[in-house]
C-alpha cells in the first residue's frame, strides 16, 4: 500500500503530538509545572509551539497540570526558603509562566496576615544578620524584598 504525501505528513504530526505529550508526562513526573513553563521546555526540546500547546492543553484537560497548585506548591517554598513580600512572589509567579489568574487565586490561599508577618519576621532575621542593626539598611532591604512600609512597620514592633 503506497502513502500519500498528505498521509505522511499527518503521520509525522501524530508522531510529534504523541512525542511532545510523553515528553510533557516525563516532565510532569519529575516535578510539578506551570503551564506556561511546560510550554517553553517543550518548545526547547524542539516541538513546535502548536504541538506543544496541544501537549499542554492535554495534561491540563487530564488534570496533569494545575498553574495554581504549582503557584500554591511554589509559594510555600519560597516563603520557607526566601521570604519575600507579596509583590515579588506574584511577580516570580508569571515569570514562571503561571497564568495573572492562578497566580492571584494561590496568593490569596496561601498569604494569610499571619503568613506575611512570618515572611517579613523571618527576611529582617536573615538580613539583619547580613545588614546589621542599621534600621534604615534594614528598611531599604525590606522594601527590595517587596514588602510594604506597613509590613515593614510590624517587623520593627515585634523583633
Amino acid at each position: 500500500m503506497a502513502v500519500g504525501e498528505d498521509q505522511l505528513e499527518n503521520l509525522r504530526n501524530e508522531e510529534q503530538r504523541l512525542l511532545a505529550l510523553r515528553k510533557a508526562g516525563d516532565l510532569l513526573a519529575r516535578a510539578e509545572q506551570s503551564s506556561g513553563g511546560l510550554f517553553l521546555k517543550l518548545r526547547k526540546k524542539g516541538f513546535s509551539a502548536s504541538v506543544s500547546r496541544q501537549a499542554v492543553d492535554r495534561v491540563i484537560e487530564l488534570g496533569l497540570l494545575d498553574d495554581e497548585r504549582f503557584a500554591t506548591f511554589w509559594l510555600e517554598s519560597r516563603l520557607r526558603q526566601h521570604p519575600e513580600g507579596q509583590t515579588l512572589l506574584y511577580q516570580g509567579l508569571l515569570s514562571r509562566g503561571v497564568t495573572p489568574e492562578s497566580a492571584k487565586a494561590a496568593l490569596n490561599s496561601v498569604l494569610s496576615e499571619e503568613e506575611i508577618q512570618n515572611a517579613v519576621i523571618n527576611a529582617g532575621i536573615k538580613l539583619t544578620r547580613r545588614h546589621g542593626a542599621d534600621e534604615k539598611k534594614l528598611k531599604q532591604a525590606l522594601l527590595r524584598k517587596g514588602f510594604s512600609n506597613r509590613e515593614i512597620r510590624y517587623f520593627f514592633e515585634h523583633n
